[in-house]
């Protein structure tokens, strides 16, 4: 991973504990210190990169997480702090990391240390007889010993998800009033309606071919009152790395797909069938977020996909209908 997206990572879940909200990358480790007592801060690394299984783990510190605030740490001590850390694993193999250092304000520096877990199982040097070694595991906050099970799931290889990252994106909200159509039995009228536009791009970082199965792909949409409307996702590829099929769509390398998705919101909608009152409420957003799920291969993992739209100020009318509102993608940068 590129220095620049590990801090850009790191950047992302201080802003959610600050916000007080729930980090959503579940392998970053906040410390406010350097902790004295290496082989527990080696022992907490194991078992978060065990747990892992493949996954890129940060452990940031400088960070208080009780206190949601960020005093910052001295970057200096990682020199010493590190070489008694690692002589804590067994075999010598611990996980193989890169450093970096940024001002999260003027007054307080963030150290980050970002762990590469595919030298799996990390073993830990208990110092203890006679027990003398231990394969730690994370489990919810807890730091434990791993179970036969997990110790399984450690030697069955696993497909390492994508990392992604939105590019651009929009929605419009129109209302198209009554009018007269044509379709196979004739004139028809059409009532009046709204109709919620979705448009995104979406790059993803491959790390091995994948297949994102249609049947797989679903999406939701939430705003500030914690409505949630849930839509049907159209995929359209924009990369020549990735082709579709009849199926769904093949990915074969690091490229961008865009999605998009038209959504009546009316009591006539070819699409979902919703009360105008949801249009309305929507219209008063200042900001929502697309929730798209996509699911890997036919039975591997899936990843939502939280896509942030912020209101803009509208200059134009839609040719096929007055614009109510418009909103534009906030990528994490």
């Amino acid at each position: 991973m590129l220095r620049q997206a590990i801090e850009l990572r790191a950047r992302r879940a201080i802003e959610r504990m600050i916000e007080g909200k729930q980090c959503e990358d579940s392998f970053v480790e906040f410390k406010s210190t350097w902790l004295d007592d290496h082989r527990k801060a080696a022992r907490r690394m194991a078992a978060l990169c065990n747990a892992a299984r493949g996954a890129e783990v940060l452990w940031v510190v400088g960070v208080d997480e009780k206190g949601m605030s960020v005093p910052g740490v001295d970057a200096n001590e990682m020199s010493d702090w590190w070489p008694r850390v690692e002589k804590c694993f067994d075999d010598g193999v611990a996980p193989d990391i890169t450093t970096l250092v940024f001002d999260w304000s003027s007054n307080a520096t963030v150290s980050v240390i970002y762990m590469r877990t595919d030298n799996a199982p990390y073993i830990l040097k208990t110092g203890q007889e006679p027990y003398s070694i231990e394969v730690p595991w994370r489990s919810a906050e807890k730091t434990r010993s791993a179970k036969r099970s997990e110790l399984l799931q450690l030697l069955v290889p696993q497909a390492r998800a994508p990392k992604w990252a939105p590019i651009e994106g929009e929605a419009r909200l129109l209302f198209k009033p009554e009018h007269e159509a044509w379709n196979a039995q004739g004139q028809v009228t059409m009532p009046d309606r709204y109709e919620l536009n979705l448009d995104a791009s979406i790059f993803f970082e491959a790390f091995e071919p994948f297949f994102i199965p249609d049947m797989r792909v679903s999406s939701s949409i939430v705003w500030g009152d914690g409505s949630d409307h849930m839509l049907e996702v159209d995929v359209i590829l924009t990369t020549t790395r990735a082709h579709r099929s009849e199926l769904g769509i093949v990915v074969q390398g690091d490229g961008a797909i865009r999605v998009n998705q038209a959504a009546a919101l009316s009591s006539y909608a070819r699409l979902k069938s919703v009360d105008p009152e949801l249009a309305r409420r929507l219209e008063s957003a200042a900001k929502f977020e697309w929730r798209i799920s996509v699911g890997l291969n036919i039975d591997g993992p899936a990843m939502v996909i939280p896509l942030v739209y912020e209101k803009e100020v509208m200059e134009e009318i839609h040719s096929r209908g007055q614009m109510v509102a418009r909103w534009a993608i906030r990528p994490p940068y």
